[in-house]
């Protein structure tokens, strides 16, 4: 799978396990702070992802 799938998948993931989590313990959703969170996440996890494609080739 290539990395930006990978770091694609992975931001669904959180976005969604974030929410849940928000929701469930009655907190509401900071738009703000999970846009933010969310452009991180990807970016540390695309960089993540390229890296250990190039190794692992």
């Amino acid at each position: 799978m290539k990395p930006w799938k990978r770091a694609v998948l992975n931001e669904v993931l959180y976005i969604l396990v974030y929410l849940g989590v928000l929701l469930v313990t009655g907190h509401s959703v900071d738009w703000k702070l999970l846009a933010i969170l969310a452009a991180v996440y990807f970016v540390l996890n695309f960089v993540l992802y390229s890296i250990l494609d190039r190794v692992s080739k």
